[in-house]
């Protein structure tokens, strides 16, 4: 088979609005294959939220194994986590961290640590067996 001489396919007349792209990659170091650690995880999502893609960077996916720890962490800036639960996640430690964190992002509330910022967001996503 050989290499056409020019490009086959339709060309755009302009390019796809960013907008289209927005949150699109979604954050998920601590997930194979980066296996990431939570500090690390969360420090380079922050450094992500400061590049010029940073429009394009979802939420940062966690385990709700790592729920827990997440909420005891400093973290330096905001960060939007989406929770990642499979068949046997305890649905109760899900519900406790909702609560947890909901509060704060309502009221901005940074009492926890001075250099903390509440958490922006959140989603709950269960895969179902």
């Amino acid at each position: 088979m050989s290499t056409p001489d020019r490009s086959v396919g339709i060309a755009a007349d302009r390019p796809a609005e960013r907008g289209l792209f927005r949150a699109l990659f979604d954050d998920a170091a601590v997930f194979p294959p980066g296996l990431a650690t939570l500090p690390q995880a969360i420090s380079d999502h922050v450094a992500r939220a400061s590049s010029s893609y940073a429009d394009l960077i979802g939420p940062l996916l966690l385990p709700t194994s790592a729920i827990k720890d997440f909420l005891h962490l400093q973290r330096p800036r905001q960060v939007e986590v989406a929770l990642i639960g499979g068949p046997g996640a305890d649905l109760t430690l899900v519900a406790d961290a909702r609560s947890r964190i909901e509060p704060a992002r309502q009221r901005g509330d940074t009492s926890r640590s001075t250099s903390q910022e509440p958490v922006t967001g959140h989603r709950t996503a269960l895969e179902m067996p």
